[in-house]
């Protein structure tokens, strides 16, 4: 670990494990940790508490600020004076804060408890500490306005995912939106748009997301499940309904199907020209075995969209040819040194589910 880190921002994909503990030597200057982490299987449940603190202990003689935020089942973190033993050790800490959602009822001495409609629960402190991690929702609650769907108003508002599929929005929902605009959807964080295939008219969900966008102050993410057609009809929805100063706000896009169309980023960059992260399905681009069309395509991606960090291609794990990603990852690192600070790396999803190549940018 760097000796003169100031601040570190740790997301850990499962829950804390034994091994983490002999990996880190915190240097005297680091004061602030934002960790996040996700308990792993039921195996490991029993330990996890306890090996938490032993991990959090590494750090008690240094840091003045710690932010956990974490999805966990064991007993001990909804347990208001257990929970508060990962810190008893610290010496000059002044600021703890956390989010931890849980399937147990916490008990009545925290300060700040909500059960959710899934029936989980969420202990926090105020403000909410965000999450810097967006690929794993540890502080989601996911909607889906599909056919048959009842969801109310009062759900919305706990909601921070939520689907929307054509055709199928709620009357009583959109009226109850027009009739409470003083509202806002804070927890509300990432927008799916979901678009069977032969569906005419996205015109429905086009219009009800520019009247939710209005309340969303914190939403950051939009992502695309649709086809070809229905992908371009719903940018040129969004350009046309939506105002700027709210797609301004989208730092995060995900298309979660293939689009041939070439002029794919230019379209997105009139709508979402300050996203930081882009994650797009392999096939956008057929660059197969030739890197430089790989390598133009970044060069592109960097010209429309100046702020972004992260372009990731992805692959559904089943038909994945590991080995062209690992390539490109290679010739890119080695080609790129000089002319440009780009950094690839490759590998498994955390849904394992598909492959990856990341380009940081």
């Amino acid at each position: 670990m760097t000796t003169n880190l100031k601040e570190l921002h740790l997301s850990i994909l499962s829950s804390i494990r034994s091994r983490f503990l002999g990996q880190f030597k915190v240097p005297e200057t680091l004061h602030k940790l934002h960790l996040e982490f996700t308990q792993g299987g039921i195996q490991e449940h029993q330990s996890n508490f306890n090996i938490t603190m032993k991990f959090l202990n590494m750090f008690k003689d240094n840091l003045t600020s710690l932010t956990l935020i974490a999805i966990i089942i064991e007993k001990n973190f909804s347990d208001y004076e257990s929970f508060h033993r990962l810190v008893n050790n610290f010496t000059h800490l002044e600021t703890f804060e956390y989010f931890i959602r849980t399937n147990l009822p916490p008990n009545s001495l925290f300060a700040n408890v909500q059960e959710l409609p899934d029936s989980n629960y969420i202990t926090f402190t105020i403000p909410q500490p965000q999450p810097f991690d967006y690929t794993i929702c540890r502080t989601t609650f996911e909607l889906k306005l599909e056919y048959d769907s009842h969801i109310t108003l009062p759900q919305l508002l706990y909601c921070s995912t939520l689907c929307l599929y054509s055709n199928c929005i709620p009357k009583t929902l959109s009226n109850a939106l027009e009739l409470n605009t003083n509202i806002k959807l804070s927890y509300l964080k990432e927008i799916s748009f979901v678009v069977s295939m032969g569906s005419g008219d996205i015109r429905e969900i086009c219009q009800f997301f520019s009247k939710l966008i209005h309340l969303l102050p914190n939403l950051h993410t939009i992502a695309i499940n649709t086809n070809f057609n229905n992908t371009i009809g719903i940018i040129e929805q969004l350009k046309e309904l939506v105002s700027m100063r709210y797609l301004k706000q989208i730092r995060h896009f995900r298309l979660e199907s293939y689009c041939s169309q070439s002029s794919l980023l230019r379209d997105l960059s009139k709508i979402f020209p300050n996203l930081i992260t882009l994650r797009l399905p392999k096939e956008v681009l057929f660059f197969h075995e030739n890197t430089t069309t790989l390598l133009n395509f970044v060069e592109i991606a960097s010209t429309y969209f100046p702020r972004l960090i992260r372009l990731t291609f992805y692959e559904d794990i089943l038909n994945s040819k590991r080995l062209v990603f690992a390539n490109h990852a290679k010739n890119l690192n080695e080609q790129q040194q000089i002319e440009h600070p780009w950094h690839c790396t490759t590998g498994k999803e955390s849904n394992n589910k598909c492959y990856y190549l990341s380009i940081w940018l």
